[in-house]
């Protein structure tokens, strides 16, 4: 007979939950069983397949051949930082448990499998901090939401610094128009309304070439779309700053606090001419929102 993590005892088929004993004596045999206080109704393991990030980490229990996942499902289950267990059935972690902790992405199949605990209220509490995270910084909102990382995640990344280096402020700044709103929601709203120059450091607005600086205001914007699929490669980024391809006019930025307060119709939007002027090439586009 084995102890679950839950407090459950199981004999091969055979399962009795720690809701049998009631908890109201011990004079039966029973004990009741106390969770930690970081675990909660409706925290449970699940079987997912994920690949650790740069920022998590993993620890090992002390080695021992006799420990059995459940051990590992048991000692996890009170270590309120263990986010899971690996269940892989090879030896690519020798004996023993190892528990994750910290980010990881999910759905890698060149992942490990994993026991991880999953809470329906922490997790929609995660995401609110992870959205209020990526708000202010370089984290994609596919990540941020989903978990889901690609190649387009590192494009969201670098349209934010484009943005950023164009303005001298940082993604975390405050910016006032109808609302306070970060720097990706200020440079849209100013592109909408063909007030992008606004944007500029006032160090580089007397000596840049402002057709150069508007296409790099552009570029920003149509990497920080909210959908991947919407986003260039980097490859056709690197073509948009030769002046090799024509830029597309951007969507609707991903957190752009605004976004939802503003009609999509071209009746609202101003429309915003300007002359590319890079490497000799000349091309023309008509600014106006998708």
């Amino acid at each position: 007979m084995v102890m679950r993590y839950d407090g459950g005892l199981q004999a091969r088929e055979f399962l009795l939950d720690s809701y049998n004993c009631a908890g109201d004596s011990t004079e039966g045999g029973c004990e009741r069983w106390e969770g930690p206080k970081c675990r909660s109704n409706g925290d449970k393991y699940e079987t997912k397949t994920i690949t650790a990030t740069d920022v998590s980490s993993t620890k090992h229990s002390t080695y021992n051949e006799s420990v059995t996942l459940y051990d590992c499902k048991d000692m996890c289950w009170k270590d309120c930082e263990c986010l899971g267990v690996y269940a892989g059935d090879d030896n690519k972690y020798e004996v023993g448990c190892l528990f994750l902790i910290g980010v990881y992405v999910e759905g890698d199949i060149r992942g490990d499998s994993y026991q991880l605990i999953t809470t329906p209220h922490r997790s929609n509490e995660s995401k609110r901090k992870l959205l209020d995270w990526s708000m202010r910084g370089y984290m994609a909102p596919e990540y941020a939401m989903e978990g889901i990382f690609s190649v387009k995640s590192d494009v969201y990344s670098f349209g934010v610094m484009m943005l950023e280096i164009v303005s001298g402020k940082k993604n975390t700044s405050n910016f006032q128009f109808d609302r306070p709103i970060n720097l990706v929601g200020y440079a849209w709203e100013l592109w909408k309304h063909g007030a992008s120059l606004e944007l500029v450091d006032p160090t580089l607005s007397d000596s840049c070439c402002k057709s150069q600086v508007l296409r790099c205001i552009t570029l920003g914007l149509l990497c920080v779309e909210d959908s991947p699929l919407d986003r260039p490669t980097m490859s056709d980024v690197i073509s948009m700053l030769n002046g090799e391809m024509q830029l597309p006019l951007p969507k609707r930025p991903a957190f752009s606090i605004a976004r939802n307060m503003v009609d999509e119709t071209n009746s609202m939007v101003e429309k915003e001419k300007e002359n590319y002027t890079i490497n000799g090439r000349l091309s023309m586009s008509e600014m106006d929102p998708r």
